[in-house]
Parts: C-alpha cells; structure tokens; sequence
C-alpha cells in the first residue's frame, strides 16, 4: 500500500443517483446517456461519487471523467451490460478522448460486475473492452468483475498511475488473438516512459485468451515500479503474467494454473522485457514453460523461492543475461528444468544458478549452453538435482574455440543421484570452465 498512498486522494462528498438522470437499470432500456450525463454532472460539481443502485444498466461508450469515481453495490448486484452496436466501443470508453497533456486524473471504479456477453463480435476490434481508456493517472480499481468482453477486460494504454485491488477478469479476449499488441488480455497495460507506479493486488484472470496480465512497452520502455503481488491466472491462451517490453516488474506471491506460459518476458516497440523479479509464487501445469524469456536484451531476470511442477516445455527458460535463479523447487518438467541459453546478441555475462531442488525431470536437470554466446561468469553451486531423465548438469561448449566459449565458469556442490549417467555431462572441451566437488 505506502506505493500507492501518495496518489491515492479523499473522495468528494458530492454524490449523485444514476436513477435521478433516468437510468432504469432493468437491462432492456439502453441507459448510456443517463450514465454519461450523472457522471458529467458530478465532474461539473467539482468531482464525486456517482451512486448506482441495484440493476442491469445496458449501456456502452460510457465516458469517464477526473474526479470522478462509480460506486455500485457489488457483483450480480450492480452490472453494466454491453451490446451489439457495431461502434467498437467498450462499456467504459476513455480511448481519444485523454493525452498526455490532458490526463484522466482519479478516475475510480468501485465494486461493480461489467457483462460483455452480448457484445459485437463480428470481425474483431481491440477497442471492444469492457474497460479502454488512455492517459489514466492516479486512478483506484476496486473489486470490480469484467467477463465475456471479444478484447481486452480491464485495459489503459499509456497509464501514468494505476492501483487495481480484487478485480476479476474471466473469458476475455477472443481465441485465436494472441501476441504483443493484441487487445485479447485480462488486464492489459500499456506503458511508457510517463508510467510511474503500476499496483495489482489480490486480482484474478481466467480463460483468458491471451495474457492474464500484461505490461506492454508503447513506443517507449515504461515502468519504474509494477508490482504484481497475490494474484491468481489459470487457463489463459498465451502467459498468466507478461513483461512485453517494460522495465521493473515485479510477481510476488502469484500463481498460475495450466497457462501455455506461467510467465512470458518479450520485447515490444523495439524495447526488451528487463528487470523482472519473480518471487514465492507457483506455476502448475503450463503446456510450455513456467517462465520463458525469449529476448537475447531480456536482462535481469532473478526467480527466487518459487514452485514449478509439471511444465509442458522447462521450467526456466532465459535467452537474455544477469540471471539470478535460486531456492526454487521444481517438479516433473518435460524439457531442461532449467535451461541458459544467451542467444546472439546476448550480453552473455552473469549467471548464478543455486540452491535450488529438482526432481523427476522428464529431461536434463540444468543446461547451460553457449552455443550462441560466449558467457563469461557462471556459478551453478548447491542443486539438489534427483531422478532425472538426463544428465543432471549439462554443459555445452561452441567447438573449435580455444575455450569452448565459457570464462570465469564454476559447477560445484551439486548433489546428484538417480539421474542417468554422467551426472555432469559437458559436450565438448572448455578449459575454462571448472567441474569439481560434485556429488553423485
């Protein structure tokens, strides 16, 4: 909380019904302009709150403004039910209407269901959300429920500040729409060199069909502090949790369930994935890798005190450098349990691998390869590495290289049984790179 509190404001004591500006709530009659004309009111009055009480409010389009927060009265009590009208709107519509010069400041959601069932989903628009806005500074999402949306749920590009508490996004998105870019997120964030502080606490996404969550770069690599802290992904398309192309982000405490990734660090506007630091959290049954980062720039990547059971590929997968991996558990991973792999282009330095317990690994426990990229500073020290399919420790050298492309390299005091034979296998010759006290 104490990252969010200096924007966090005291709501205005101005309250105003929807029901005194005709809304009727019986999700029949479209009440968008009763809604836009409250909450219009209620900015003209200086800010405040905007009451709903119970009831279906059909709408789309609605327009947020500063100062202003909605207040209902909770999920299946409350709801704000889209329909097909063919503008690709979303249900509360900011895009176009904010810039960076003219910001949607305070703007606040407040324990209320949005419905997309009967959205257009003819073709495929990424605006139609059930949340699009732009330029959103300092705003508080708070137990709100969006579902059934053809795009994104809850979405804002070039967020300044945001802070979202026990949200709910289900079956978002559209099948098949999936990668950088595309609007089929629970949560999707756009960041940039403007974004300061980004907080989810305590949310959920599920069946989505791209990413649960995502921190995507716009234009410019954003973020100074995005914190993803005890939050729950299951079933979504592409990752549980996404760092495509930001800078700073932190997953404590989270899970995902059965996810192709757990965890999906990219690039996005020519921007890499850097600084992400996952810790405590769980990844169960992903049909790819727990977490994956595919960016040869995607660095600093430090996974610590975390559960990996049954990934469908590794359970770390890292192509960038600076990687810090220890005191995690891992369990049944079909490929290399954990694999460094720096692809060209990779700084290739900085790799400590330790403490960490892997058993029934369909594959090698650890594998290093530099086939790529030369690494240069390499400590995999302290695994306790059991029963796995192949070689506990694999190494991999570049031949023809007079040192099989490794320096400063250390594998020691890794206990190793039940694996097949060599424990620690090196392919190829590297004389520098050191093998010693390990044991089987």
């Amino acid at each position: 909380m104490s990252q969010i509190r200096r924007f966090k404001h005291d709501r205005s004591s101005v309250r105003f019904s929807v029901g005194d500006f005709g809304a009727v709530g019986n999700g029949v009659s479209d009440d968008t302009k009763a809604l836009n004309d409250a909450i219009s009111a209620t900015e003209a009055a200086g800010g405040g709150t905007v009451d709903f009480q119970r009831g279906v409010y059909k709408c789309m389009g609605v327009k947020p403004k500063s100062l202003v927060t909605l207040q209902g009265r909770g999920w299946g009590e409350t709801i704000l039910k889209g329909f097909n009208n063919q503008s690709d709107q979303a249900i509360i519509d900011g895009t176009g209407y904010y810039s960076q010069t003219s910001l949607l400041t305070e703007f606040n959601i407040y324990d209320l269901e949005l419905d997309g069932k009967d959205m257009n989903r003819l073709g495929y628009h990424y605006n139609r959300k059930g949340i699009g806005n732009q330029w959103m500074k300092n705003c508080v999402f708070h137990n709100v429920f969006v579902h059934d949306t053809p795009a994104t749920g809850i979405g804002t590009d070039f967020i300044i500040n945001g802070y979202f508490e026990s949200c709910l996004v289900t079956k978002c998105g559209t099948v098949g729409k999936v990668g950088n870019g595309i609007g089929s997120n629970g949560f999707g964030i756009g960041v940039s060199d403007a974004t300061e502080v980004v907080v989810f606490s305590g949310c959920q996404a599920i069946e989505i069909a791209n990413n649960g969550f995502t921190l995507e770069a716009q234009v410019t690599q954003g973020v100074g502090y995005a914190s993803i802290t005890d939050c729950y992904t299951e079933k979504c398309g592409n990752s549980g949790y996404s760092n495509s192309g930001s800078k700073g982000v932190r997953i404590d405490g989270c899970t995902d369930n059965a996810s192709k990734y757990g965890v999906y660090i990219s690039s996005n506007a020519d921007q890499p994935g850097d600084q992400t630091i996952i810790s405590s959290s769980q990844f169960l049954n992903q049909s790819s890798h727990g977490i994956y980062s595919d960016h040869a720039k995607n660095n600093y990547l430090q996974v610590r005190g975390s559960l990996f059971e049954s990934c469908g590929g590794c359970g770390i997968n890292s192509a960038g450098s600076y990687c810090s991996f220890v005191n995690n558990s891992f369990k049944d991973c079909k490929d290399a349990t954990i694999l460094c792999k720096p692809t060209a282009g990779a700084i290739g330095k900085g790799y400590l691998i330790a403490d960490n317990l892997i058993t029934g690994g369909k594959s090698v426990g650890i594998k290093i390869d530099s086939t790529n990229q030369s690494i240069i500073g390499l400590l995999v020290k302290d695994n306790l590495i059991l029963d796995c399919k192949g070689a506990a420790i694999q190494a991999i050298c570049k031949l023809d290289t007079e040192t099989g492309n490794y320096t400063a390299a250390v594998i020691e005091g890794n206990v190793c049984n039940g694996n097949s034979s060599p424990q620690v296998e090196l392919a190829g010759s590297a004389n520098k790179l050191i093998i010693r006290n390990n044991v089987d």
